[in-house]
């Protein structure tokens, strides 16, 4: 006996774009409620649970943000920017090996996702392994050198004792946004 593959229904642009509208204008309780209320109709869409994570994300709602992340990365696993939001709002409660992980899923399905590399320098170095946060930051620098990442790799290595490295790394900062005050 064959099995029907049956897709669940999906929003309309219709629907969908109050959300969006709500969103971009940072109204993220309403545009929480929104999703919400079209999950109720439409609880496999993929897009709505994203959106819903991001509202509940901005709003500091870590918890159900990350409920939220999950689900949509049930629907749609191989989604980069998903897992880097996911690796966010862990981050935010301190699951650090959870937040590594999906920074490490982030990289895995896109190379070259340089903010991903530096949030998983970020949270190695705050795990006190300095070597592997070190490396990190420096594959997100050779993707993108910007002041924050010189900066981030600057106390990587102050921290593990390698101050002239750290100094030069400031001082790269520096000449990426010379308004850099903190370096």
């Amino acid at each position: 006996m064959k099995k029907q593959f049956q897709q669940s229904r999906q929003p309309t642009q219709g629907e969908i774009q109050p959300l969006l509208n709500l969103y971009n204008a940072d109204q993220l309780p309403q545009a929480e409620a929104t999703a919400k209320a079209l999950l109720k109709t439409y609880p496999d869409t993929f897009f709505l649970h994203n959106v819903l994570g991001i509202a509940l994300d901005g709003q500091r709602k870590f918890e159900e943000a990350i409920a939220s992340y999950r689900k949509a990365l049930s629907l749609q696993p191989a989604m980069p920017d998903l897992h880097f939001n996911l690796g966010i709002a862990l981050s935010n409660l301190n699951k650090l090996e959870e937040a590594a992980a999906s920074y490490r899923k982030a990289i895995a399905l896109q190379p070259g996702f340089f903010e991903a590399h530096g949030n998983l320098g970020t949270v190695l170095q705050k795990q006190g392994r300095l070597e592997e946060a070190i490396a990190s930051y420096r594959k997100a620098l050779a993707i993108n050198p910007d002041a924050l990442g010189h900066f981030n790799l600057a106390t990587a290595l102050r921290n593990l004792g390698k101050l002239e490295e750290a100094i030069a790394s400031f001082q790269n900062a520096i000449v990426a946004n010379p308004n850099y005050t903190e370096a």
